[in-house]
């Protein structure tokens, strides 16, 4: 069944915006937490492309959660099924 609205397609959109920016910051987050678990003399040794190398490397992992996270509930709008239940499970655990 395809999208039955342009709200849906729009809402759609919205998902996989957030989506990104979701992974973003969720890798950017686990990058900070694995460099401020360092001691602190290593911590002065991280350099500028040191950090992208660990955000890039979070990134991949967050990227997969993401998308696990919110399949449900792109698969229920692109099909035009009802993705009421997966949006309300998806923000319940947010």
């Amino acid at each position: 069944m395809p999208i039955q609205s342009d709200a849906h397609y729009q809402l759609l959109r919205l998902i996989r915006v957030l989506s990104h920016y979701q992974s973003k910051c969720l890798a950017q987050n686990t990058a900070l937490a694995v460099v401020g678990n360092e001691k602190p003399e290593n911590r002065k040794e991280y350099s500028l492309a040191r950090l992208q190398d660990t955000v890039d490397i979070a990134q991949l992992t967050a990227n997969q959660t993401v998308r696990q996270e919110l399949s449900e509930l792109e698969q229920a709008l692109a099909d035009g099924t009802d993705f009421l239940p997966a949006l309300k499970a998806y923000l319940d655990r947010h």
